[in-house]
This record gives C-alpha cells, sequence and structure tokens, in this order.
C-alpha cells in the first residue's frame, strides 16, 4: 500500500494464531536480515543519518498499540493525499508513495480491487518460517 507520505506499507494476511510480540519479533528479524544481506538498500535503524539514500525497513509499526494509516485515508499533508492499496506488479511504475490525491484515489476505488482475495488468504506465522528467519 502507498502510505499517502513518504513509505510503502507491505501488508500481509495472518491468522490470529501469532501474538504481537511473535510477529513483531519475526519483522524485525525479518528487516535485519534484508539490511544485512543488502546493506547498500536498506536499513533496519530508526536513525535518519544511517537512511540516506536507502530504505527504512519499519518494523516498529508491527507492535501492539502502534499505529499506521488505514487504506483509503486522506493524509494530514499538503494536497490531500491518500494512501492507496496497490499490486506488486504496480510498484515499478510508481515513483513515489504520495501519488494520490483525493480526487485520483476516488478514480481509482471505483476500479479492480488491487487487494482481491486478501481477506480470504488463509495463512500463519509459523514456527518454521519464524526460526529460518531468526538463525540468519
Amino acid at each position: 500500500m502507498l502510505s499517502g507520505g513518504k513509505g510503502v506499507h507491505v501488508v500481509v494476511p495472518l491468522g490470529s494464531e501469532a501474538s504481537w510480540n511473535a510477529v513483531k519479533s519475526f519483522c524485525q528479524n525479518f528487516a535485519e536480515l534484508l539490511a544485512k544481506t543488502e546493506p547498500q538498500r536498506f536499513v533496519a535503524n530508526m536513525s535518519k543519518a544511517r537512511r540516506k539514500g536507502r530504505m527504512f525497513l519499519d518494523y516498529l509499526r508491527n507492535g501492539q498499540g502502534s499505529t499506521a494509516i488505514c487504506p483509503w485515508s486522506t493524509r494530514a499533508r499538503a494536497g490531500g493525499t491518500v494512501a492507496v492499496p496497490v499490486t506488486w506488479s504496480e510498484l515499478d511504475g510508481l515513483d513515489h508513495a504520495n501519488g494520490f490525491d483525493i480526487f485520483a484515489a476516488a478514480e481509482r476505488a471505483s476500479g479492480p480491487n488491487a487487494w482481491e482475495g486478501y481477506f480470504e488468504v488463509d495463512q500463519v506465522l509459523s514456527e518454521r518460517i519464524q526460526h529460518v528467519i531468526c538463525r540468519h
């Protein structure tokens, strides 16, 4: 999802079996693994000085009580930008996470659903996948 601000939110449907702490730990480990594997592209450290020229992987949005923008919400920013769901295939053609104002978002909302089938996905954060990510 384009955040309507600076970021792209990767939204993954999960069943309710995993605890908040397990999901947050998985996301932290995954972000740190990406940053370790491709340090020229990614950073998992919140320090703005370390982010220069790299994508910040903000796993902290996954903690209980943390907030993130909801799909189709207008941002409190100049231009009335909106958080808009997109497909993976659309990301390559998008230059900014704030590319939809309220008019463009309204037009898009009347088109095909970018997250079709999202709520029908039945997947869990298994112990096995958590272990694989954690050991790296």
